[in-house]
């Protein structure tokens, strides 16, 4: 039988990493879509939270491109619905790849980027920053 005592000692240590900057950046690249939206709303202070919220944001919108050309796809006769598939299922891939590989790096400590990605992270972050200023 468990002991009631560790049961909760481990929760209050998971609770406690989830506070922590590399717990909640590793929820803002969770592959949920939206998860990053209330971290970045509360915590948009901290530059490695943000960076990490505006990654999820960019993988997002790419995701939802590939949905978008799926659905464009699908119209072209015959071939149309497997294209449209074909799409879909490299978005789907190309998500949660890319998500799990930051995560993989936040919990390694590796300073790992992806480079397809750092130039929409790049005119996000700077698009933002304009938006910031009077």
């Amino acid at each position: 039988m468990i002991k009631t005592s560790s049961v909760i000692q481990k929760v209050k240590l998971f609770l406690f990493h989830l506070q922590t900057e590399k717990g909640i950046s590793q929820i803002a690249l969770l592959p949920l879509f939206f998860c990053w939206y209330p971290i970045v709303v509360i915590k948009y202070e901290n530059q490695i939270i943000r960076k990490n919220c505006l990654y999820a944001i960019v993988l997002t919108g790419i995701f939802f491109v590939c949905i978008i050309s799926g659905g464009i796809a699908s119209k072209f006769p015959y071939i149309g619905s497997i294209l449209a598939n074909f799409i879909h299922f490299l978005g789907v891939i190309y998500y949660l790849g890319c998500s799990g590989f930051l995560i993989y790096s936040l919990q390694k400590e590796k300073n790992m980027v992806l480079p397809f990605g750092e130039k929409a992270l790049k005119t996000l972050e700077n698009y933002l920053i304009e938006k910031e200023r009077p």
